[in-house]
């Protein structure tokens, strides 16, 4: 579970013992990481450290502990985060829970820009396979909807 801002882990306290009990056979582990330069964590000296690099960074730490595909949820900045883990990661993220939801930015050539980039990353995007051009893959998930 991820926190949002101006949140910590904190968030979370009193509903983790409700996860972590077994009810009808069935309990989770939990992992609640904080969003670097959050709640109680040192803010991330890495220039242009943004939303995908802190999901980059939660799938690094969930496959440090030996779990390979897990599910996600977020609230509000953590919406965000767990939103660019299941479509930049969808090998990793079995499933997503978000409590926010977010918003895009469609002002000027916002909108152009979405959708153009939803069909050729590469016109918009300096490096189409940068994080970022993973967040259009609309063909293929179309293409599977429609077999479907």
């Amino acid at each position: 579970v991820i926190h949002g801002w101006p949140g910590s882990v904190w968030e979370y306290y009193k509903s983790i013992p409700l996860l972590i009990e077994p009810t009808n056979d069935v309990a989770f582990e939990v992992i609640c990481p904080s969003i670097p330069g959050y709640g109680f964590s040192e803010a991330p000296h890495q220039p242009g450290f943004d939303i995908t690099q802190t999901a980059r960074i939660f799938v690094k730490l969930m496959e440090r502990l030996n779990h390979r595909t897990f599910f996600v949820h977020g609230g509000d900045w953590g919406a965000a985060v767990s939103q660019s883990m299941a479509k930049i990661y969808p090998q990793n993220v079995r499933g997503v829970h978000i409590s926010m939801s977010s918003t895009m930015n469609f002002k000027g050539m916002g909108l152009v820009k979405f959708l153009v980039g939803m069909y050729a990353p590469g016109l918009v995007f300096d490096n189409p396979d940068a994080d970022y051009a993973k967040h259009f893959p609309f063909l293929d998930k179309f293409s599977w909807l429609l077999r479907e």
